[in-house]
C-alpha cells in the first residue's frame, strides 16, 4: 500500500438561510483537474473533474451552470423533485463562496 499527500482546502457556510452547515472540500489536483466534496445534515455529495478547461477548481464551480453541477453531483442516485430541490439550494451557496474565492 502506498499514502500520497494530496493538498485539500476546507471550509464551512454558516447562517445559509434554511440550511444547516455547509462543509465543503475542494482538491485541485492538477492543471484543469479537481475534486468537490460537499456535506450537508450527513448526506455527502462529490465529484472529480478531470478536465475543466483550464480553470481551477473555484472558478470551475462558479461559474458552471447549477443544473450541470446538480447532475454531476448527484450521480446515478433518483432524487425526489425536494430532494434535488434541496441539492441546488446547497449548490446556489457553494457557488457563492466560491465566486468569492476566485475573484468572479
Amino acid at each position: 500500500m502506498r499514502t500520497e499527500h494530496r493538498p485539500a482546502a476546507a471550509f464551512v457556510l454558516l447562517e445559509v438561510p434554511g440550511l444547516d452547515p455547509i462543509n465543503v472540500i475542494t482538491q485541485d489536483l492538477g492543471p484543469s483537474e479537481g475534486r468537490l466534496i460537499i456535506e450537508c445534515f450527513g448526506q455527502t455529495w462529490s465529484y472529480y473533474w478531470g478536465a475543466m478547461g483550464g480553470q481551477r477548481l473555484a472558478e470551475f464551480v462558479a461559474t458552471s451552470d447549477p443544473s450541470y453541477l446538480c447532475s454531476k453531483l448527484q450521480g446515478c442516485a433518483r432524487l425526489k423533485k425536494r430532494e434535488v430541490e434541496y441539492l441546488y439550494r446547497i449548490i446556489a451557496a457553494v457557488q457563492q463562496a466560491m465566486r468569492e474565492v476566485a475573484g468572479a
